[in-house]
């Protein structure tokens, strides 16, 4: 549907015009603002969108090629609409207005927008600052206060650069400008930074919290480049850091990672970095854009809280393994016979006493996990002998779901991995398959190879996962339907469990909704095969 004309369509363009800013080259500081916007509000496009006459024009673009496209298709032009007001579109395809529009009904379509007008003076509504995904959601109170504040942010620009077309104040509003940009840096939370991809990650900017957490000021890390965060970061956590950051590069991805580093005083600190590359139009990094925090109060805590389940679960064991033996003697008749009744008042506890031991296992693999003290026994596996004994050994359990596991043809391959763990990974997600599979279906089992790694993929024929649930999936006791999860015997512990013991192994594990279904996959870095190595 095409948007009508504000009423005060004429000035609006005038004043439009009069910043002699359409068909100008890109500029750092309003892409500043986009990238903070994809970020903070977590979708993969952001635009600053200036409305003419017959098109919208983009100054900053995130996440598109387009510079510009027809005002009749422009989410934006209804935007403007209600200077005063954002527009947010949870899901274009149930809007009139949008239904029907070609930026929707095109294959990855889009399907959230959220758009705040960028006011001048009069409430002339000259662009937005929006945001899209091709994905349905809603933003959260928090994301939408972030928006408005760098639209506010990116009028503040606008009308600097308008300012700045007077000579006589030119160089006091670039002042105020700048000002106004770093206000908004010290007013985020913890360090935002842009960095190179190359091994010490030297940085192009960092703002000025970076003193207060390492110790070193921001001209140590960008100007004489006396100090890389590299060199702070803890030896042990460089590898898998370095590992997080390339996979979600080589995907075009956001980072989410944690880790460790000494500041210029001693002290040990955890920080979290959230961040993502930023790529030109045919797919060159450029460099690196992102947060990061100190957690080192937060790890504390969670230290603290491992450590107590750790020995609380230590504790549990040795009792809740007499008590597990001794009823399945009374089960099996050392005591004489028992009433049926009591037979299966016995039968209910032992069955609990059996998820508990389950429980208990998984916390303390969890926590050694955490702690880094699995040991692993890395070695060439063949792919196709392993998948068939994970088969075979699971299929007794699918049938109590009235499911079959079926091991698709594939390549003959080799991979690199600890064959116990990598089997625990197997096994908890053919059980999950099979546990959320409608009766009388199938789970297949699949591989092939992903350039040097080697994929191993369970498709099941189940309701999937929610969307609203893709970003716990794989953290501590999370449940999609903790109701529905608990009466098929889930602890809520066995993805995150599967996420480490894949990290730890060089690998790493994610999942899609299909058609009918849901795929979980693993990579593992691909092996010759024994006789290659002769």
């Amino acid at each position: 549907m095409k948007a009508a004309l504000p009423d005060n369509e004429q000035q609006r363009l005038h004043n439009l015009y009069q910043l002699e800013i359409l068909d100008t080259a890109q500029e750092d500081a309003f892409d500043a603002l986009t990238q903070l916007a994809a970020m903070i509000c977590g979708v993969p496009i952001s635009v600053i969108s200036l409305i003419d006459k017959d098109r919208q024009w983009f100054k900053s673009r995130q996440g598109i090629d387009d510079v510009q496209t027809s005002r009749d298709i422009a989410f934006c032009a209804h935007t403007i609409l209600q200077p005063e007001q954002i527009l947010q579109v949870p899901d274009a395809t149930k809007d009139y207005r949008f239904a029907d529009n070609p930026q929707v009904l095109a294959p990855g379509g889009i399907r959230f927008y959220a758009g705040v007008p960028l006011v001048l003076d009069k409430g002339l509504a000259l662009g937005t600052l929006c945001v899209v995904d091709t994905v349905c959601k809603t933003l959260t109170s928090a994301q939408v206060t972030a928006l408005q504040l760098l639209a506010r942010q990116a009028s503040k620009l606008l009308e600097a650069r308008k300012l700045t077309l007077d000579n006589q104040q030119k160089s006091a509003l670039l002042l105020q400008s700048e000002q106004r940009y770093r206000s908004m840096l010290e007013n985020l939370p913890g360090i935002v930074y842009r960095c190179q991809n190359d091994t010490d990650w030297n940085m192009l900017f960092i703002s000025d919290e970076v003193a207060e957490l390492t110790g070193f000021s921001a001209e140590n890390f960008v100007s004489d480049r006396s100090v890389t965060f590299t060199q702070l970061t803890f030896e042990d956590d460089i590898p898998r850091l370095y590992h997080t950051v390339q996979q979600a590069l080589a995907k075009q991805q956001g980072y989410d990672v944690q880790y460790r580093i000494t500041s210029r005083n001693g002290e040990v600190k955890w920080l979290q970095e959230l961040g993502r590359g930023i790529f030109t139009a045919d797919g060159q990094l450029q460099y690196l854009d992102g947060f990061i925090w100190d957690i080192t109060e937060q790890k504390t805590v969670e230290q603290l809280k491992n450590q107590f389940v750790s020995t609380v679960s230590h504790e549990l064991r040795t009792p809740l393994t007499s008590i597990s033996g001794s009823l399945g003697l009374v089960l099996g008749g050392v005591a004489g016979n028992l009433p049926d009744t009591a037979k299966q008042m016995l039968q209910i506890a032992s069955d609990n006493c059996e998820r508990l031991t389950h429980l208990i296992n998984d916390l303390l693999d969890i926590e050694k996990l955490m702690a880094g003290k699995i040991q692993l026994n890395t070695s060439a596996l063949h792919v196709h002998t392993l998948l068939e004994k994970c088969r075979q050994q699971n299929q007794p359990f699918a049938d109590k779901h009235l499911c079959q596991l079926v091991l698709l043809p594939g390549p003959d391959l080799w991979l690199s991995a600890d064959e116990r763990r990598l089997e625990q990974v197997l096994t908890n997600l053919l059980s999950n398959a099979a546990k959320f599979s409608p009766a009388n279906s199938r789970v297949e089992i699949s591989v092939s190879q992903q350039r040097q790694l080697v994929e191993i993929a369970v498709l099941d024929q189940g309701p999937g996962i929610a969307d609203s649930f893709k970003g716990k999936i794989f953290q501590k006791f999370s449940q999609a339907d903790a109701a529905d999860s608990r009466s098929k015997g889930g602890t809520g512990l066995g993805l995150a469990i599967c996420k480490e013991l894949m990290q730890a192994m060089r690998g790493d594990i994610d999942y899609e909704n299909v058609a009918g279904g849901c795929r979980f996959y693993i990579r593992l870095p691909l092996a010759k095969a024994p006789t290659e190595l002769k």
